[in-house]
């Protein structure tokens, strides 16, 4: 009988432990949709860097931004109104930098430099049931020139 209740534990043991890892949360999201950039990668840290810096990129250019984020919360960072310019690369990823619950955790949100000009492109962190009362908004001012998007 107690063999029995040793087989017994240790196999809800094991099977409580391959649940659990079976059921962890992905580090990121599906893979990018849009079509790969063939430039360099500019990333703007939010809230450690100046986003309100002029970032200056050339055609073919990736401006990523990093943004501090707890999705347990129902916030989140979406792109505000017409980027311009600028085309959104996949599908938002998510980084977790820590595993316990309701961490903070880094959003990343590419734009590729489609096409020459001087754009302003916002990012604003909302709520999911109300994306019209951002509790934050980044603004980046970005101007792409033609050229080569390598660089040395």
């Amino acid at each position: 009988m107690r063999a029995r209740n040793t087989i017994l534990v240790l196999s809800l043991t094991l099977s409580s432990s391959v649940f659990a890892q079976n059921t962890s949360k992905p580090t990121a999201s599906c893979p990018a949709k849009g079509s790969p950039s063939s430039g360099k990668e500019v990333v703007v840290r939010v809230p450690n860097d100046k986003p309100n810096a002029v970032q200056l990129l050339k055609q073919g250019d990736t401006l990523v931004f990093q943004l501090s984020v707890q999705p347990g919360t129902g916030y989140t960072w979406v792109v505000r109104g017409d980027p311009g310019g600028m085309r959104k690369l996949g599908n938002t990823t998510y980084i977790q930098s820590a595993k316990e619950p309701g961490a903070v955790e880094t959003q990343i949100v590419k734009l590729v430099a489609d096409r020459v000009g001087e754009y302003d492109i916002s990012l604003a962190y909302v709520p999911i049931w109300d994306e019209a009362s951002p509790s934050q908004v980044v603004t980046t001012h970005v101007k792409v020139d033609r050229g080569s998007a390598t660089r040395p």
